[in-house]
C-alpha cells in the first residue's frame, strides 16, 4: 500500500529524518517497506501492511502513530485537533432520512450525516496532490474528501445525493439488506452488475443505490448539481464484503479495508474530520441530521499483564515505567493494579482488533522496544535423549530386512467378512462385509496373492498389524485381547523349493534380533491343527520356537492349485520380548577358513535340524558354521533323501592344516554313522 512521506509529516515531526530512515524503522518495528520512490518534492513508501493489522493500519494516521511510538515522539497538535473534532447539529429545511438495517450481523454500525448547502466544485490543490501521490484521481471536492478521509484515518466513506434519494423514495427511506438472486445495479464506473443472493446492498424506493462497502451506485452519485448530501461512514462485516468481492470479481480500496473488519467507533472520527474539511473547502455547511444505528457499542478490552511474564517471554528486563511508556505511546490506557506493582491492567483501543490477550501486549512491547536490543541467548533446556520406543524400532527393523529381501508391505482391514474359527464376530458390525475381527494375518495376505496372480508370477508380501485372540483366564472366563503380529507370504516361480527359501528368510530375520536358539517343530497339537487348517496345509506346517516358547508358524498355504505358496506368522510381542538388545563383538579372524562338503543319505522322515544338531554335538570347536546347500529325494536313492552341507572350519590361533581338518571331519562322520546315516563318498 502506498503512503506519502509529506502526508505523514502532518501528524509527526520528522525533521532531520529521511524517508529512507523511516522505511528502515518501519521495517524493523512494524511492517516491511518494499520500496521508496521519489515523487517531485515527496517520497512514496510502499508498505506491506500485514493482514493482522489490515483493520487499523491501512491509513496515514495509523502509520504516523507507529512512527511516534518508535521514535518516542508526541504527535503534532494537528493530530490532537483531528481526534477531538465535534459535530454540531442545526435546523434545516431537509426532511429526515429513515434508515432500516435488516441484519445487525452484517452491519455492526451505520452512521451518516445529512448536510445542506454543499458547493460541489474542483478540489483544492493540496487535496489533489495528496490523492494523486498515492495513485488516486480527483473527481470533485465531495468525492475526493471521502477518499482522503479513508486514506487518512482508515474509515471508508460514501456520499449520496440527498435529492436523488428523495426522488427515488418519497418516503425518504433507505434499506440496508442482502441482495436477492437476479437483482442488478449500475455502479459508479458505469458497469451494470447482476447480483447473486447474499451481497450487502442499500435500497431506496425499490431500487438499488449502493454495493455496500464496495462501490456506490450511479443513480445517487454526486454531480455538479448536487446541493445536499448524505455522508455515510459505516461499519460492514468483513467476511460479507470479502465474499461479495469474490462473487462480483471486483475489488476497491474500500472493500480491501472492510474485508479485514474495522473499528465501529472510527465513524465518529471520520465524520467529525469530514465536517471540518468541508467547511474549509466549501464554506459554511449545515448538518441537519445525524443517523446512527449502533445496537451493540464496542468497548475497550481489558487485559491484565504480568510484568514478570512479559520480561520472561521477551528475554530482557524492562522496568515497569518503560513498559507503561511503550504501551501508552501506542494509545493503550494503563490502569492501576492492586498486585503490588507486579502487574498492570491495560485497556486496548477498540481499533486494535488484534490485541486480545497478554501475549499480544508483550509482542507490542517487544517490537517497539526493538528486537535488535534483545540479547541473543542459548536456551537452557534438558537435552536428554527421549526414551526409544522399542516396539516401533523393532517394527522398522523388520520392515528394512524384509524389503531388502524383495518383500512388499501391505495393509489389510482388521475387519473380515468370514465368521469362522479365525475370526471374532462383532455385536455391532460397521458394514455387512466387515462383521468379524481377524485373529491372524495370513488370510488377508493369501487373498492379496490370489488377487495379484494374474499380474505377477512371483510374489513376496508381508504385513505388520494387530490381531485379536481369545483365552480363558484363571476363573475360566473368556477374555479377548489384541496383540501385534507379523506375517509374510511367498509365491516363487524359479523352480526352487519355496518352503526352504521362506524358512531361510525367517531364520535370518529372527537371528537379526540377536536370537540364536530357534528351531522348527512339526509336532502340532490337535487344537493347533484345527485352528490353522483353514489357511495352512497341516501336513507341510511347522512351529517356530525359541527354546520352549512358541513364536509362530511356517508352512504351505492351502487352495493354490497349480502353484505353491508358503507363509509364516510370528507373534511380534514374543519376538520383541526375546530380543537381545545388547551385542557382543569379537575381532575378525586373522587366519583363513577351510571348507569341506559332506553328503549323507538318511530316511525320508529325517529333519535337517536333527542332522545339524548331531554335527554340532561332535564338539569340534573349530567348526564355525554349517550350511545346507542341497536336498534331494528320488527313486534312485531307494526311498532315502540326500542332504549336502558346507562345513566351515577356522581357528583364531593359527591356519588349520589339511591333516587337522581331516581329523575333525572323521570325528563328525563317526558321530553321524552312529545314528545309522550313510555317508556318501
Amino acid at each position: 500500500m502506498l503512503f506519502s512521506f509529506n502526508w505523514l509529516k502532518q501528524y509527526i515531526d520528522l525533521t532531520n529524518i529521511s524517508a529512507q530512515k523511516v522505511g528502515e524503522l518501519l521495517t524493523l518495528h512494524s511492517f516491511e517497506v518494499e520500496s521508496i520512490k521519489k515523487n517531485g518534492s515527496d517520497w512514496i513508501l510502499d508498505i506491506d501492511v500485514l493482514a493482522n493489522r489490515g483493520h487499523d493500519c491501512r491509513c496515514h494516521l495509523a502509520i504516523a502513530m507507529e512512527l511516534a511510538a518508535i521514535l518516542e515522539k508526541k504527535p503534532k497538535q494537528h493530530y490532537q485537533n483531528l481526534t477531538s473534532q465535534k459535530i454540531a447539529l442545526a435546523r434545516g429545511k431537509l426532511r429526515p432520512i429513515n434508515i432500516k438495517v435488516q441484519s445487525n450481523k452484517q452491519v455492526p454500525r451505520y452512521a451518516a450525516l445529512v448536510i445542506e448547502n454543499i458547493k460541489v466544485a474542483a478540489s483544492p490543490k493540496w487535496l489533489v496532490g495528496y490523492l494523486e501521490a498515492i495513485g488516486g484521481r480527483s473527481i470533485n471536492n465531495v468525492v475526493d474528501l471521502t477518499n482522503y478521509i479513508m486514506c487518512e484515518v482508515g474509515q471508508p466513506m460514501h456520499a449520496f445525493d440527498y435529492d436523488k434519494i428523495l426522488a427515488l423514495s418519497p418516503e425518504r427511506e433507505m434499506i440496508v439488506r442482502l441482495s436477492r438472486q437476479g437483482e442488478g445495479v449500475v455502479t459508479l464506473d458505469g458497469v451494470e452488475r447482476e447480483l447473486t443472493a447474499g451481497i450487502l446492498v442499500i435500497e431506496a424506493g425499490k431500487k438499488l443505490i449502493d454495493l455496500a462497502g464496495i462501490m456506490g451506485g450511479q443513480v445517487s452519485e454526486i454531480g455538479p448539481e448536487t446541493k445536499n448530501i448524505i455522508l455515510q461512514a459505516s461499519c460492514f462485516d468483513g467476511p460479507t464484503i470479502r465474499r461479495a468481492t469474490k462473487l462480483l470479481g471486483h475489488r476497491t480500496d474500500a472493500s480491501d479495508i472492510y474485508q479485514h473488519n474495522i473499528d465501529p467507533n472510527l465513524a465518529d472520527l471520520a465524520l467529525g474530520r469530514s465536517i471540518h474539511l468541508l467547511k474549509e473547502m466549501t464554506g459554511p455547511v449545515r448538518v441537519v441530521q445525524k443517523i446512527d444505528f449502533y445496537p451493540e457499542k464496542k468497548i475497550a478490552k481489558q487485559i491484565k499483564l504480568d510484568l514478570a511474564q512479559a520480561n520472561s517471554l521477551l528475554g530482557v528486563e524492562l522496568s515497569r515505567d518503560k513498559i507503561i511508556q511503550i504501551l501508552q505511546s501506542l494509545d493503550f490506557v494503563v490502569q492501576k493494579s492492586n498486585s503490588g506493582g507486579k502487574s498492570i491492567v491495560v485497556l486496548a483501543p477498540t481499533r486494535r482488533l488484534d490485541v486480545v490477550m497478554p501475549e499480544d501486549l508483550i509482542e507490542e512491547i517487544g517490537r517497539i522496544y526493538g528486537y535488535k536490543k534483545i540479547p541473543a541467548k542459548m536456551p537452557y533446556i534438558n537435552l536428554a535423549l527421549p526414551e526409544i520406543n522399542q516396539q516401533a524400532a523393532y517394527k522398522n527393523q523388520v520392515r528394512r530386512s524384509l524389503i531388502n529381501w524383495g518383500f512388499n508391505e501391505t495393509i489389510n482391514y482388521v475387519f473380515t467378512d468370514k465368521s469362522s474359527s479365525l475370526a471374532l464376530p462383532l455385536q455391532n458390525p460397521i458394514a455387512k462385509d466387515k462383521i468379524c475381527l481377524r485373529m491372524n494375518l495370513i488370510p488377508g495376505l493369501a487373498q492379496n496373492i490370489k488377487n495379484n496372480l494374474k499380474y505377477f508370477s512371483a510374489i513376496r508380501l508381508f504385513e505388520i498389524g494387530r490381531i485379536w485372540c481369545q483365552n480363558l483366564n484363571q476363573n475360566k472366563q473368556l477374555i479377548i485381547h489384541e496383540k501385534e503380529s507379523l506375517a509374510g507370504v511367498l509365491l516363487s516361480s524359479d523352480g526352487k523349493e519355496p518352503f526352504f527359501l521362506l524358512k531361510g528368510f525367517v531364520e535370518n530375520l529372527i537371528q537379526s534380533f540377536g536370537i540364536s536358539d530357534i528351531w522348527f517343530d512339526d509336532a502340532l497339537a490337535k487344537d493347533e491343527s484345527a485352528f490353522l487348517e483353514n489357511d495352512f496345509n497341516v501336513r507341510a506346517l511347522a512351529q517356530i520356537k525359541i527354546g520352549d516358547r512358541l513364536l509362530g508358524y511356517c508352512g504351505e498355504l492351502r487352495d493354490f492349485a497349480g502353484s505353491i505358496a508358503v507363509g509364516f506368522e510370528l507373534d511380534l510381542d514374543v519376538l520383541t520380548q526375546e530380543t537381545i538388545s545388547e551385542r557382543m563383538y569379537e575381532p575378525l579372524a586373522k587366519y583363513p577358513s577351510s571348507v569341506r562338503d559332506l553328503a549323507i543319505l538318511a530316511p525320508p522322515e529325517t529333519k535337517v535340524g536333527q542332522v545339524l544338531a548331531e554335527i554340532n554335538e561332535s564338539n569340534v570347536l573349530e567348526l564355525v558354521d554349517v550350511d545346507l546347500f542341497d536336498l534331494y529325494q528320488g527313486e534312485e536313492l531307494d526311498d532315502k533323501k540326500n542332504l549336502a552341507f558346507h562345513l566351515i572350519f577356522q581357528s583364531s590361533k593359527k591356519t588349520l592344516t589339511d591333516r587337522e581338518v581331516d581329523i575333525f571331519m572323521a570325528k563328525i562322520i563317526k558321530n553321524l554313522q552312529e545314528k545309522g546315516w550313510e555317508i556318501r563318498r
